[in-house]
């Protein structure tokens, strides 16, 4: 992925895989620092990083899809690797480990523009304390006002929207406040 390119220059693996990683990108002026197969790999790291550097600065990122029995599953490895674990259940173990941010990445739904999870971000929504960021399937403004209004995050990521759409992020947060979020 792009993130793993990006940090390809401080480890050998191409991602934040150790304690040293986040103390060397928080160095280089990182403010946050997210993980996803790494923290699946060594939880520990999670809790290591947030007693070392404050909460605030770990992120993790949730990667999960529809596995083959129809339950939602948490996938590493760029969505290779299945893990057995639901990703309410794994976001709860992230929190209480240290992460001071959660991102819900839902694979099946990443690039469609149908429409983020809204009913998962809802239910982590109320189960979780930190701050929640909803990730694949924006295809329209409609759909981070829905994050925001129906599923109560704190924030909405999407890239295909502004890379095969005329929309740029000015407008989209001026559309998102005239439907009456209070946004930045």
């Amino acid at each position: 992925s792009l993130a793993d390119e990006l940090f390809m220059p401080f480890t050998v693996g191409g991602g934040v895989s150790k304690l040293e990683d986040f103390r060397d990108l928080l160095k280089a002026g990182a403010d946050k620092i997210c993980i996803c197969t790494a923290a699946i790999e060594n939880p520990n790291l999670v809790t290591e990083a947030a007693e070392a550097f404050g909460r605030q600065c770990v992120v993790v990122n949730i990667d999960y899809r529809l596995n083959d029995e129809g339950k939602l599953e948490v996938f590493g490895r760029a969505g290779t690797i299945g893990t057995g674990y639901d990703p309410i259940e794994w976001a709860t173990v992230c929190q209480k480990r240290g992460a001071g941010e959660i991102i819900f990445n839902n694979i099946d739904r990443d690039g469609s523009c149908n429409g983020l999870d809204i009913p998962t971000l809802k239910k982590a929504n109320s189960i979780l304390s930190v701050p929640i960021v909803a990730a694949g399937g924006v295809g329209s403004t409609k759909h981070f006002i829905e994050g925001f209004e129906q599923a109560g995050v704190s924030a909405v990521s999407s890239g295909t929207f502004f890379a095969f759409k005329d929309e740029n992020p000015i407008q989209t947060r001026a559309h998102i406040r005239n439907a009456g979020v209070a946004i930045r």
